[in-house]
């Protein structure tokens, strides 16, 4: 059995770079995606995804559920949000889909850039509601998203990491 296995789904890149990061700094040999990763393959997973609506994508919460009595660190990265208030809603949503005889031992979530479509979608709302100033709130986040995730997001990752694994001791 593996000691430790990454498992990401990753629509435009952004959780794979994640997945990459921790994948080199706990030296596992491969990232996993969930449609092709093995429940029993492990005792401890890193599990990452993107955000879908405010939830983990749809492959990675069937791997999520089929997963029993294991240690789960839980990671991934959203557009939108850019806060750590959202970002634990995210994660809950996540961990939702886990059944309660497995062990949360750390998560991570950050912003991740999203396509450009996004940005067009946003300027389009704008330009047929002018009054409204939820879009300039929306295009600026898109903004502030486009440099993530970062060196330090990378970081802070395989900082929760070596945390997580540091309390599990010996596995």
């Amino acid at each position: 059995m593996n000691r430790i296995t990454i498992v990401c789904e990753s629509l435009t890149g952004n959780t794979a770079m994640l997945a990459e990061a921790l994948r080199e700094h706990l030296q596992v040999a491969r990232v996993n995606t969930p449609v092709h990763a093995e429940p029993d393959s492990s005792d401890v997973f890193f599990v990452g995804s993107w955000t879908d609506k405010g939830d983990c994508a749809s492959n990675t919460a069937a791997f999520l559920e089929k997963l029993e009595n294991k240690r789960v660190f839980l990671f991934g990265t959203c557009g939108f949000g850019c806060s750590q208030a959202y970002y634990d809603t995210v994660f809950r949503r996540f961990a939702d889909h886990l059944k309660s005889n497995n062990q949360i031992i750390g998560h991570y979530i950050c912003q991740g850039k999203m396509p450009e479509s996004v940005l067009r979608r946003y300027e389009a709302m704008k330009a047929a509601n002018p009054e409204t100033n939820r879009w300039d709130g929306c295009i600026e986040n898109y903004m502030q998203a486009l440099s993530h995730p970062d060196g330090n997001d990378m970081q802070a990752l395989c900082d929760a990491a070596d945390r997580a694994l540091e309390n599990i001791g010996d596995i």
